[in-house]
């Protein structure tokens, strides 16, 4: 995963707030545990779905306090992603592919510091909720109530400030 962000800071004596964009190339990989499906008494499964993020990015507001070059900031706002989920029986055989792009919200926190002036490097963490998704394929009779993408991750990142 790699990406980059902009933004705009506005400082009023130690509080600083801000506006913040961000994208990231991803492939990122989750699996389901095996489900099972019961139908009139009869088990069908077990079912596998297997999750990858392509990209996802955010739009947020920061707000925080500096403490001569450190800033502790925290930071929320709109996310959206795309994604692709397979579904599987018995891990042979594709039932079906679906791809979507969502949206939804981040939230987070992080440290920053001016190495100097100009050169600024930080640490976050950000929680990204993409909110859930169903479909139905019904020319195979196959669908699912909700794929729920949540995605936790630590950043580490260079700024240059102009």
């Amino acid at each position: 995963m790699g990406g980059g962000f902009v933004g705009y800071n506005y400082q009023m004596q130690q509080f600083v707030i801000g506006v913040e964009a961000d994208w990231q190339a991803a492939s990122l990989r989750g699996t389901s545990a095996p489900a099972f499906t019961t139908i009139f008494g009869v088990v069908f499964g077990p079912f596998i779905e297997t999750s990858k993020v392509n990209d996802y990015g955010s739009l947020r507001g920061r707000l925080g306090v500096s403490f001569d070059r450190l800033f502790v900031f925290g930071t929320a706002g709109w996310a959206w992603g795309s994604y692709s989920t397979a579904y599987s029986r018995n891990s042979l055989a594709l039932i079906t592919n679906d791809h979507r792009a969502m949206d939804g919200w981040s939230v987070g926190a992080g440290l920053e510091y001016a190495f100097t002036n100009n050169v600024l490097g930080r640490i976050e963490y950000r929680h990204i909720d993409l909110g859930t998704a169903g479909f139905m394929n019904t020319s195979i009779n196959v669908g699912e109530l909700g794929n729920h993408v949540k995605l936790d991750d630590v950043r580490v990142g260079l700024a240059y400030k102009f």
